[in-house]
């Protein structure tokens, strides 16, 4: 149809080592973003970021994905895998996976990249035969997270 807009088409890749930087910088800004860290304080959360995102990608115990945008990242998610015991709803798990790190460049937020970087990353693991995947949420992916089948559990945190 003449003049109706077409949706961005978004391409979505895994993260190498040569994207460390940039998985650490959207990180430490997805921090401040959340108004968690003030500006000063994100640059050293990036640099020990990179450090241990290295390491982890590296040891394949962090999986890095990416959201491009004609040839731009746009943002970017992590993920963590952890092995996991029988359970009473699934005696024959593989590991768990935990999502982290969801962020999106404010310029292309509320345009559908979230919602399809976190699809791509739910077919990953289920792909993987991954079948328990938890993430931590701001009240902002409240909403995209539960539309894509996420719940509430009672998980407490000691720091």
């Amino acid at each position: 149809m003449p003049g109706k807009k077409q949706p961005p088409i978004y391409k979505v890749r895994q993260a190498k080592l040569k994207d460390v930087a940039l998985l650490a910088h959207q990180r430490a800004t997805m921090f401040v973003d959340m108004g968690v860290i003030k500006e000063e304080a994100a640059i050293d959360l990036e640099q020990r970021s990179s450090q241990k995102i290295a390491k982890m990608l590296k040891e394949k115990e962090f999986f890095g994905f990416l959201i491009e945008l004609e040839n731009e990242v746009i943002g970017s998610a992590g993920l963590t895998l952890r092995q996991a015991l029988p359970n009473p709803l699934d005696f024959d798990p593989t590991c768990d996976a935990h999502i982290q790190n969801v962020f999106i460049e404010k310029a292309h937020r509320r345009r559908g990249a979230a919602r399809y970087l976190m699809e791509y990353i739910i077919k990953w693991t289920k792909d993987k035969g991954i079948k328990k995947i938890t993430l931590h949420t701001s009240d902002e992916g409240k909403p995209l997270y539960e539309s894509l089948g996420f719940s509430y559990t009672k998980e407490m945190r000691k720091m």
